[in-house]
C-alpha cells in the first residue's frame, strides 16, 4: 500500500489532480449557464420589475464585494473590476452601468463559479 502511494505520488499524482481539476472546470462550467437560466427564470417569475438586475445602491455594491473578497484589489483580482472603480461605486460617487449590476449579481450569487470562468480563460491582468 505504502508503495503504491508513493508511486502515485512520483508519477502521476501531480498529473491525476491536474485531471480532475480540469475535469471539474468542465463540469462547472456546463453547468453555469443552466444555473443562470434557471436564476434569471426565478428571479424573472417572483420580481415585479427587472430593477433588481440593472440597478444597485452603494450598500450593495459593498455588501457584495465584502461577501466574496477581503478587499477591492482582491475583488479586482479574482474578477477583473478596477478596485477605483469598485471604490467610486461603493462610495456613491457613481453608479454601476445595468451591465456591471448584472455581473455583480452574478458574482454575488455564484462567485466560485464566476471566479472559476475567469481563471480558465486567457485575460490581461489589470494594473492599478
Amino acid at each position: 500500500m505504502t508503495m503504491q502511494v508513493e508511486v502515485i505520488r512520483q508519477d502521476g499524482y501531480g498529473a491525476a489532480m491536474q485531471e480532475i481539476e480540469a475535469n471539474i472546470r468542465k463540469a462547472a462550467e456546463a453547468l453555469f449557464p443552466e444555473m443562470l437560466r434557471a436564476l434569471v427564470k426565478e428571479r424573472l417569475a417572483t420580481a415585479k420589475q427587472v430593477d433588481w438586475l440593472t440597478d444597485m445602491s452603494p450598500d450593495e455594491v459593498k455588501r457584495i464585494r465584502r461577501k466574496v473578497s477581503t478587499s477591492a484589489k482582491d475583488f479586482q483580482r479574482k474578477y477583473g473590476v478596477r478596485a477605483r472603480t469598485l471604490e467610486c461605486w461603493e462610495n456613491g460617487h457613481r453608479t454601476p452601468p445595468p451591465g456591471s449590476c448584472a455581473y455583480l449579481r452574478l458574482i454575488d450569487v455564484f462567485p466560485e463559479l464566476v471566479a472559476m470562468t475567469l481563471e480558465s480563460q486567457p485575460r490581461k491582468d489589470l494594473q492599478a
